[in-house]
């Protein structure tokens, strides 16, 4: 499997290493959990909270393979195995028709990124906001502060067209609290950010975590700028995907 996206990055020096599926669960009708296989992958790997790979998927439309970022959840470097999340679209697309078919022993190749969680050490709160395809890292986030951060605040807010999950597994936190806004045909973004501004951050140090569709990190990101008046250090935004725009 090969196609330009990854000749370019073997150009830059980046490397792809194979993984098997092992196993899949289905923690929502729409949420599925895969557990691959994949030693050297995590062996090359520098995993923090939010660290995603690129993970190329059979495309059949095009007889080639495409490629999409994830988020690595629960890796266990000693097993060789980690998991990832994938939202079960209706719509066609590589990623969800891989996840949708995956079966044990099923082979994909993955890169590892270098990125990942830059919150401040002095953070004492963590505000996250995102939907379904940002839920993946926020658990890894809610996670690290469980584990590193307990004394922290956790502010959690998820908008989707999904209604809240009972069967996502969520990281117990002391001082976590979670909103789960349901859109319902309402515009990305028109939820979240009431829920946002209505946040009170006062003097503790604050850091702003947002991702998901265009619309609704856009949203955010004026809330965040303009009412919570976090500066860039203490914030993250980033776009993983524009709704009515599906790549093939």
């Amino acid at each position: 499997m090969a196609n330009w996206q990854r000749g370019v990055l073997r150009a830059m020096g980046a490397h792809a290493y194979p993984a098997a599926v092992v196993g899949t669960e289905d923690l929502e009708p729409w949420y599925r959990r895969i557990r691959f296989e994949g030693p050297e992958l995590l062996a090359a790997a520098s995993i923090r909270p939010t660290t995603w790979m690129r993970l190329w998927v059979p495309n059949e439309q095009r007889q080639d393979v495409s490629q999409r970022g994830y988020t690595f959840i629960g890796a266990d470097a000693a097993a060789g195995t980690f998991d990832i999340d994938f939202v079960l679209h209706e719509a066609p697309g590589p990623a969800g028709d891989f996840a949708k078919r995956a079966r044990p022993g099923d082979r994909v190749e993955a890169m590892p990124s270098k990125s990942g969680l830059a919150a401040p050490e002095d953070v004492k709160r963590f505000i996250l906001v995102g939907d379904s395809t940002a839920l993946p890292a926020i658990l890894t986030v809610i996670a690290h502060a469980a584990e590193h951060r307990p004394e922290a605040a956790v502010s959690v807010i998820v908008e989707d067209e999904h209604p809240a999950p009972s069967g996502i597994p969520v990281p117990a936190h002391p001082n976590l609290a979670w909103q789960w806004l349901t859109l319902g045909g309402a515009e990305r973004g028109t939820l979240a950010a009431p829920a946002l501004r209505e946040l009170t951050v006062g003097r503790e140090r604050a850091y702003a975590w947002m991702a998901g569709e265009r619309r609704l990190v856009r949203a955010a990101k004026a809330i965040v700028k303009d009412v919570l008046r976090l500066d860039r250090a203490h914030q993250h935004a980033q776009n993983y995907w524009i709704e009515g725009v599906a790549g093939r």
